[in-house]
């Protein structure tokens, strides 16, 4: 998917010199934590519900991450979550392997310049926000997976991870925040999905990125998984100062 600035916006040198890496696949964009990959490997090969608990088991800070969100409203177990055998057992394999992967998507979102890190966090606060309003729209409807829709709402942002880093790699050329939104609906797809396609991420879930803010998409008769980012992506707009628009600072 190409990049394609606006004239004023590509003229500007940091912008420039950010696409210009886009199209040459220099973007330095991280894998995902060892936990996550190890427990998509493990996956892959049908393995039992104790190989699992053994690799969350292997990252404290996950696991007790992982279990907090157990306990959390937005499952609302009939009894207290006390450790990671509980959670499998309550949630299945696939939704604790879906919330370690969103669990360790936020290693990715750190820059070391301090307001390059204050917009990090910004942008994790909203993509948790959307990823929150995913899933309980998910649950309203049979036909789409809520754990998935969790994760989807999550990574519907992810593009403007590079975007931030690539600013904090040249602090000589670091540009204004405002400079930075400006680019946003532009960078947000095609780096989205490349950052996706790079960390192994399923063809369904590469396409949220592309359309999360397209309010005029259709999927047909059915609700689809991007028309619940979608929704979610609108609803966490309503009150903002910047109605319908993204901020990261």
């Amino acid at each position: 998917m190409d990049l394609t600035l606006p004239e004023t916006l590509d003229n500007q040198p940091f912008l420039h010199s950010f696409s210009k890496a886009y199209r040459e696949n220099k973007l330095n964009i991280s894998p995902l934590p060892d936990i996550a990959l190890r427990l998509k490997e493990a996956l892959t090969h049908d393995v039992g519900a104790q190989d699992v608990i053994d690799i969350i088991q292997s990252d404290p800070g996950i696991a007790n991450t992982l279990i907090r969100l157990a306990n959390s409203p937005l499952y609302a177990p009939s009894m207290k979550i006390t450790s990671c055998q509980d959670v499998v057992t309550c949630l299945g394999l696939s939704t604790s392997a879906n919330l370690v992967t969103c669990i360790s998507l936020k290693q990715l979102f750190v820059c070391h310049d301090r307001q390059l890190m204050a917009a990090m966090q910004n942008l994790w606060r909203r993509s948790l926000y959307v990823s929150s309003l995913s899933f309980v729209l998910a649950e309203e409807v049979s036909s789409i997976n809520s754990d998935e829709a969790l994760l989807a709402g999550l990574i519907s942002d992810i593009g403007l991870i590079p975007l931030l880093r690539f600013a904090d790699q040249y602090p000589d050329e670091q540009p204004e925040i405002e400079q930075l939104e400006s680019a946003v609906p532009f960078v947000r797809a095609p780096v989205g999905t490349l950052m996706l396609n790079s960390l192994g991420f399923s063809d369904n879930l590469m396409s949220i990125p592309h359309h999360s803010e397209d309010w005029h998409y259709e999927s047909g008769g059915r609700l689809s998984l991007i028309d619940i980012v979608i929704l979610a992506k609108l609803h966490s707009y309503f009150g903002s100062q910047k109605n319908a628009s993204f901020t990261l600072y």
